[in-house]
């Protein structure tokens, strides 16, 4: 992630400002919100696919969790609380979409029926089981780590950002810890990007 979105994190305190602002005009909290929403929604995403573990299911929450973040944004005291404020929206609308149910899977033989139109059906195969045991690895980690895991090596975020989000001291999340919990996922990790 570039400087640019290391700035509208660090920045977040005045577009919550304003969004909560009885003395705004509703288009400049419609401006400050679109900010926000562009500051976070990876974030948002890459901690729900941790807490569910499913594409479509982590896409619903965090547009949910946005909805809920405009409509309660007023209820937040402290500007500069937003990250981990927001980050608790995103786990409480997981939290609801799992509440009594199963999260639906599909297992990788059930992938085999499906026909195929990419030439190297095998390369195909072994990327998605790779996939799988690295997910399987991750899901391991208790949530707060796999938050941490799937921020920092699926969607690339400072370890500054993910301490602001996860609301924890920066040292937490320094280089030196992210390698200790993550020695176990990262060459898997490496390669399920690829």
């Amino acid at each position: 992630m570039g400087a640019e979105t290391t700035n509208i994190v660090n920045d977040t305190r005045t577009f919550v400002r304003l969004v909560a602002s009885s003395d705004a005009t509703l288009g400049e909290k419609h401006d400050a919100f679109d900010r926000l929403v562009l500051a976070f929604q990876d974030m948002a995403y890459a901690c729900a696919y941790a807490v569910l573990g499913d594409f479509h299911l982590a896409e619903d929450a965090s547009q949910q969790a946005f909805i809920t973040a405009w409509q309660k944004i007023h209820q937040l005291r402290e500007a500069d609380a937003f990250p981990g404020w927001f980050r608790k929206v995103v786990l409480t609308e997981c939290s609801r979409m799992t509440r009594g149910k199963a999260v639906r899977m599909t297992s990788l033989a059930d992938s085999e029926r499906i026909p195929s139109l990419s030439e190297d059906q095998q390369t195909k195969l072994e990327r998605d089981e790779l996939r799988k045991s690295v997910f399987a690895a991750i899901e391991t980690l208790p949530v707060n780590e796999r938050i941490a895991v799937t921020l920092f090596y699926l969607d690339e975020q400072t370890h500054a950002d993910i301490s602001a989000f996860l609301d924890v001291p920066m040292t937490t999340v320094s280089p030196m810890s992210m390698e200790n919990v993550l020695a176990m996922t990262a060459p898997l990790l490496e390669l399920a990007r690829a």
